[in-house]
This record gives structure tokens, sequence and C-alpha cells, in this order.
């Protein structure tokens, strides 16, 4: 995943509008390529996680990640539940 940008190159770190009498805020290359490097990544890894429960992006769709991340969960769950012993048992120990 990458970094965290840089916030926008002004004194407080914020946008601010512009109006005829003043400059608005100047929004360069670099920080253009770093949001849309972000997103991308971002939807990668996304994108990752659906297709860990065998899922393709539906843009239809709001709660796909979600549900894939539930899935995930309830796998992991079973799989864990399923080397539970119950109350009582006794366990070997070997050296």
């Amino acid at each position: 995943m990458k970094d965290i940008i840089s916030p926008v190159e002004t004194a407080d770190n914020l946008f601010h509008d512009g109006d005829p009498a003043t400059e608005g805020t100047v929004v360069y290359a670099k920080w253009l390529n770093a949001i849309q490097g972000a997103v991308m990544d971002t939807q990668t890894e996304h994108k990752n996680i659906l297709a860990e429960v065998g899922t393709t992006p539906d843009s239809s769709q709001s709660a796909q990640l979600l549900a894939a991340i539930k899935a995930i969960a309830a796998s992991c769950a079973a799989e864990a539940s399923a080397h539970i012993l119950p109350v009582g048992t006794p366990i070997v120990v070997v050296n």
C-alpha cells in the first residue's frame, strides 16, 4: 500500500477558492499524480479482497467489499472452530 500523500502546499494545508482579485489554491501535477496513485492503489487493494472470495467488481453494488470481508472472516472462523477441543478434553503433551 502506498504511503499517505502529502497535503496540498498551502499555509494551512487546505484548498482555497479563488476570486477575480486573488488566486485560489494552485494544484501541481505532483499532488494530482499522488492522488491518482493513491486511488489506484486503494482500488487494487480492494480488488484483491474481492478476488480472495472469487468476486469481481460490480459498479452497481455498494457493499461488495463488506460482503467479501465477512466471507473471509466466516471462513477463518469455521477453520478455527474445526480445531477447537470440547471442554474437558485431555491434552497430551509429548516431549
